[in-house]
């Protein structure tokens, strides 16, 4: 299995975090200030290609009732340009509640650095993915 990125998709920031392809743990990677869309998504492909990501997982923010909202449907939109740009898979995953889980494990003071708790949330968003895959092939 080749390293996951996960992406928590934001309109002011990308939080991003990776599991590598042997332990399978995400760590926080980076944050993406988002300038313009073409910026934004070239620094994805060069990280893609930087570090042989094989699966690309965008968070995708649902309601509490597990319906789109407008962001999901930006994130949706996102994950679709980039996978036009890609030669990785991407897919989605429900991140409800991931931006809560993400300021809650943050260290306080890392936290002033804007984007920390992106990253946590993207960590968790691959720890969704990966045990849904996990538990599918029980």
């Amino acid at each position: 299995m080749y390293p996951i990125l996960g992406i928590d998709y934001g309109t002011a920031r990308i939080g991003c975090a990776i599991a590598d392809a042997t332990t399978h743990i995400p760590l926080p990677y980076a944050i993406i200030q988002v300038e313009t869309k073409e910026d934004t998504l070239g620094s994805i492909v060069r990280m893609v290609s930087d570090e042989k990501i094989a699966t690309v997982v965008v968070g995708l923010p649902l309601g509490q009732e597990g319906k789109e909202t407008f962001m999901s449907a930006r994130a949706r939109t996102f994950g679709e340009e980039l996978k036009q740009k890609i030669n990785a898979n991407v897919v989605f995953e429900d991140e409800r509640y991931t931006s809560r889980m993400g300021k809650e494990a943050s260290n306080p003071k890392a936290q002033r650095t804007k984007g920390n708790a992106d990253q946590r949330a993207a960590m968790f968003i691959v720890e969704r993915f990966i045990a849904r895959m996990f538990f599918k092939m029980l």
